[in-house]
């Protein structure tokens, strides 16, 4: 379970990381304007769900399907405990104003590596998700351009633009090691 989450975790920011890349020469994406930026927020944008976990605010995504129910990937510290209830988890979808609750099933998760992966059901928007396995060209490195999206605050999306910086870091933090990306952003 570890390592499948891990690859999972690899593929969706790399995902993120080159879904809108205007084109890609020896692994490494060309500038991108401000024009295609935007063009990239807006297609990933319905993808993109805000959640509440109690008190708790967070960010997620929908990464793709399995048969008609978006499949969700989002960070296991936002429960901040060692089991994760998804009883107490709402979200909200891009475009909407209320949160919903009671429509989220927890498919695995692991502490270790900070993810939580959920089966969304019920009251889930009938929006073109895009399948982000589709968008995987590269896996991101070293000076490459990004886009990010999210807010940890509960505040609504926030979108910043930056270069990574470190790929593939690991980090400690309260005694748990993490696997992490470092942007500019």
């Amino acid at each position: 379970m570890k390592k499948l989450l891990t690859l999972l975790i690899a593929a969706v920011l790399a995902a993120f990381a080159v879904a809108c890349a205007p084109s890609v020469v020896n692994n490494h994406n060309t500038s991108t304007t401000e024009d295609q930026k935007s063009e990239c927020v807006a297609s990933l944008l319905p993808n993109v769900v805000e959640l509440k976990y109690g008190a708790s605010f967070g960010t997620g995504f929908i990464y793709t399907y399995d048969g008609d129910d978006p499949i969700m990937l989002t960070n296991f510290h936002l429960c901040g405990t060692d089991s994760f209830y998804a009883e107490y988890l709402s979200v909200r979808f891009s475009g909407t104003t209320d949160y919903v609750s009671d429509i989220a099933e927890v498919l695995g998760y692991d502490a270790t590596y900070d993810t939580v992966v959920l089966r969304l059901h019920g009251d889930v928007p009938k929006t073109e998700f895009v399948d982000l396995r589709a968008k995987i060209e590269i896996t991101p490195k070293a000076a490459e351009e990004v886009l990010l999206i999210g807010n940890a605050t509960g505040n609504g999306l926030s979108v910043f633009d930056g270069v990574v910086s470190a790929p593939e870091k690991v980090i400690e933090i309260d005694g748990k090691t993490l696997a992490t990306m470092s942007t500019t952003a």
